[in-house]
Protein backbone atom coordinates (compact mmCIF):
# COMPACT_ATOMS: atom_id res chain seq x y z
CA UNK A 1 0.00 0.00 0.00
CA UNK A 2 1.78 3.32 -0.92
CA UNK A 3 2.41 5.89 1.87
CA UNK A 4 -0.10 8.35 0.89
CA UNK A 5 -2.65 5.94 1.43
CA UNK A 6 -1.63 4.59 5.03
CA UNK A 7 -1.65 8.14 6.27
CA UNK A 8 -4.33 9.30 5.15
CA UNK A 9 -7.34 10.08 7.37
CA UNK A 10 -10.60 8.28 6.77
CA UNK A 11 -13.64 9.89 8.02
CA UNK A 12 -17.56 9.09 7.51
CA UNK A 13 -19.12 11.83 5.72
CA UNK A 14 -21.64 13.75 8.80
CA UNK A 15 -25.43 11.73 8.02
CA UNK A 16 -27.73 14.33 7.01
CA UNK A 17 -31.19 13.39 9.24
CA UNK A 18 -34.38 15.67 8.33
CA UNK A 19 -35.12 16.61 11.83
CA UNK A 20 -37.25 14.40 14.55
CA UNK A 21 -40.55 14.64 15.23
CA UNK A 22 -40.02 16.44 18.22
CA UNK A 23 -38.22 19.66 16.58
CA UNK A 24 -40.68 19.59 13.98
CA UNK A 25 -43.37 19.96 16.54
CA UNK A 26 -41.15 22.61 18.12
CA UNK A 27 -40.72 24.53 15.13
CA UNK A 28 -44.78 23.83 14.26
CA UNK A 29 -44.95 25.69 18.13
CA UNK A 30 -42.61 28.66 17.50
CA UNK A 31 -44.05 29.58 14.27
CA UNK A 32 -47.33 29.64 16.31
CA UNK A 33 -46.82 31.31 18.96
CA UNK A 34 -45.23 34.06 16.73
CA UNK A 35 -48.38 33.79 14.84
CA UNK A 36 -50.57 34.12 17.95
CA UNK A 37 -48.37 37.47 19.26
CA UNK A 38 -49.07 38.85 15.60
CA UNK A 39 -52.39 38.44 15.87
CA UNK A 40 -53.35 39.44 19.20
CA UNK A 41 -51.40 42.90 18.80
CA UNK A 42 -52.91 43.20 15.33
CA UNK A 43 -54.49 46.79 15.98
CA UNK A 44 -50.82 47.94 16.55
CA UNK A 45 -49.72 46.81 13.31
CA UNK A 46 -51.17 50.22 10.91
CA UNK A 47 -49.74 52.29 13.78
CA UNK A 48 -46.15 50.41 13.58
CA UNK A 49 -46.33 50.81 9.95
CA UNK A 50 -47.08 54.43 9.83
CA UNK A 51 -44.59 55.18 12.24
CA UNK A 52 -42.01 53.56 10.09
CA UNK A 53 -42.89 54.95 6.98
CA UNK A 54 -42.83 58.72 8.77
CA UNK A 55 -39.20 57.74 10.88
CA UNK A 56 -36.22 59.21 9.68
CA UNK A 57 -34.31 57.26 6.98
CA UNK A 58 -31.08 58.42 7.43
CA UNK A 59 -31.36 57.01 11.73
CA UNK A 60 -33.51 53.90 10.07
CA UNK A 61 -30.31 53.08 8.09
CA UNK A 62 -27.52 54.26 10.91
CA UNK A 63 -30.05 51.93 13.25
CA UNK A 64 -29.91 49.06 10.37
CA UNK A 65 -26.00 49.75 10.10
CA UNK A 66 -25.69 48.76 13.78
CA UNK A 67 -27.65 46.42 14.01
CA UNK A 68 -25.57 44.54 10.99
CA UNK A 69 -22.20 45.76 12.67
CA UNK A 70 -23.29 44.05 16.50
CA UNK A 71 -23.94 40.44 14.69
CA UNK A 72 -21.18 40.63 12.74
CA UNK A 73 -18.89 41.27 15.94
CA UNK A 74 -20.87 38.20 17.16
CA UNK A 75 -19.95 36.18 14.38
CA UNK A 76 -16.02 37.05 14.35
CA UNK A 77 -15.88 36.85 18.37
CA UNK A 78 -17.85 33.46 17.58
CA UNK A 79 -15.46 32.43 14.51
CA UNK A 80 -12.29 33.37 16.45
CA UNK A 81 -12.84 31.41 19.48
CA UNK A 82 -13.39 28.51 17.27
CA UNK A 83 -10.22 28.73 15.69
CA UNK A 84 -8.73 29.22 19.16
CA UNK A 85 -10.36 25.72 20.42
CA UNK A 86 -10.18 23.98 17.08
CA UNK A 87 -13.71 23.57 16.72
CA UNK A 88 -13.80 25.25 13.20
CA UNK A 89 -12.18 28.88 11.56
CA UNK A 90 -13.17 31.85 9.55
CA UNK A 91 -13.69 29.88 6.55
CA UNK A 92 -17.41 28.56 7.92
CA UNK A 93 -18.64 32.21 8.34
CA UNK A 94 -21.38 32.04 5.72
CA UNK A 95 -22.70 28.87 7.45
CA UNK A 96 -22.40 29.94 10.88
CA UNK A 97 -23.77 33.39 10.31
CA UNK A 98 -28.12 32.42 10.86
CA UNK A 99 -26.51 30.04 14.11
CA UNK A 100 -25.24 33.29 15.83
CA UNK A 101 -27.86 35.52 14.69
CA UNK A 102 -30.12 32.98 16.49
CA UNK A 103 -27.57 32.49 19.14
CA UNK A 104 -27.93 36.56 19.73
CA UNK A 105 -31.84 36.11 19.38
CA UNK A 106 -32.46 33.54 22.16
CA UNK A 107 -29.79 35.41 24.54
CA UNK A 108 -32.16 38.65 24.53
CA UNK A 109 -35.32 36.64 24.99
CA UNK A 110 -33.35 34.27 27.83
CA UNK A 111 -31.93 35.68 31.04
CA UNK A 112 -29.01 33.54 31.08
CA UNK A 113 -25.76 35.25 31.13
CA UNK A 114 -25.40 34.63 27.26
CA UNK A 115 -25.48 30.57 27.81
CA UNK A 116 -28.53 30.45 26.19
CA UNK A 117 -27.59 30.07 22.54
CA UNK A 118 -25.52 27.16 23.76
CA UNK A 119 -28.28 25.39 22.31
CA UNK A 120 -28.11 26.28 19.00
CA UNK A 121 -24.35 25.96 18.64
CA UNK A 122 -24.54 22.67 19.97
CA UNK A 123 -27.61 21.53 18.01
CA UNK A 124 -25.22 22.90 14.79
CA UNK A 125 -22.79 20.81 16.16
CA UNK A 126 -24.54 17.55 16.21
CA UNK A 127 -25.87 18.06 12.72
CA UNK A 128 -22.51 18.36 10.90
CA UNK A 129 -20.52 15.66 13.42
CA UNK A 130 -18.92 18.16 14.62
CA UNK A 131 -16.86 17.66 18.51
CA UNK A 132 -19.37 18.99 20.87
CA UNK A 133 -16.36 19.39 23.42
CA UNK A 134 -14.66 21.94 21.19
CA UNK A 135 -17.83 24.05 19.75
CA UNK A 136 -18.86 24.12 23.61
CA UNK A 137 -15.59 25.56 24.88
CA UNK A 138 -16.02 27.80 21.59
CA UNK A 139 -18.87 29.07 22.70
CA UNK A 140 -18.02 29.66 26.68
CA UNK A 141 -15.28 31.34 25.62
CA UNK A 142 -17.07 34.13 23.48
CA UNK A 143 -19.53 34.22 25.95
CA UNK A 144 -16.69 35.32 28.40
CA UNK A 145 -14.46 37.44 26.21
CA UNK A 146 -17.90 39.58 26.11
CA UNK A 147 -18.58 40.16 29.61
CA UNK A 148 -14.57 41.02 30.00
CA UNK A 149 -14.89 43.25 27.11
CA UNK A 150 -17.80 44.86 28.33
CA UNK A 151 -16.31 45.28 32.16
CA UNK A 152 -13.15 46.40 30.13
CA UNK A 153 -14.90 49.58 28.60
CA UNK A 154 -16.97 50.35 31.78
CA UNK A 155 -13.99 50.48 33.82
CA UNK A 156 -11.91 52.31 31.59
CA UNK A 157 -14.71 54.86 30.85
CA UNK A 158 -15.12 55.22 35.16
CA UNK A 159 -11.88 55.97 35.08
CA UNK A 160 -11.78 58.58 32.44
CA UNK A 161 -14.99 60.01 33.86
CA UNK A 162 -13.57 60.83 37.13
CA UNK A 163 -9.98 61.69 35.70
CA UNK A 164 -12.32 64.43 33.94
CA UNK A 165 -10.68 63.22 30.39
CA UNK A 166 -14.21 62.85 29.30
CA UNK A 167 -15.83 65.37 26.93
CA UNK A 168 -19.32 66.56 26.72
CA UNK A 169 -20.07 64.72 23.92
CA UNK A 170 -18.55 61.56 25.36
CA UNK A 171 -20.33 61.98 28.82
CA UNK A 172 -23.71 61.99 27.32
CA UNK A 173 -24.31 58.08 27.27
CA UNK A 174 -23.02 57.84 30.72
CA UNK A 175 -25.06 60.21 31.83
CA UNK A 176 -28.01 58.52 30.60
CA UNK A 177 -27.08 55.37 32.04
CA UNK A 178 -26.46 56.53 34.95
CA UNK A 179 -29.85 58.33 35.42
CA UNK A 180 -31.83 55.62 34.29
CA UNK A 181 -34.34 54.47 37.05
CA UNK A 182 -36.03 50.74 36.94
CA UNK A 183 -39.48 50.84 35.92
CA UNK A 184 -42.07 51.45 39.29
CA UNK A 185 -38.93 53.48 41.10
CA UNK A 186 -39.44 57.13 42.10
CA UNK A 187 -36.71 59.69 41.92
CA UNK A 188 -36.75 60.55 46.04
CA UNK A 189 -37.79 64.05 46.87
CA UNK A 190 -35.26 66.10 49.23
Amino acid sequence: MPRSQATAEVRPAPVRRSGSAWSRAATVAVVAAVAAVVWVNRHELPDAGRALLAARRDWLVVGTVALVAWWAAWLLLHLACRRLTGAGGYAEAARLAPVTVGSVAVNLLVKSGNLAGLALFAADARRRGAAAGRVTGAYVLAAVFADVAMTVVVAGTAVLWADGRLTRGERGPGGVLRRARPPGRRARVP
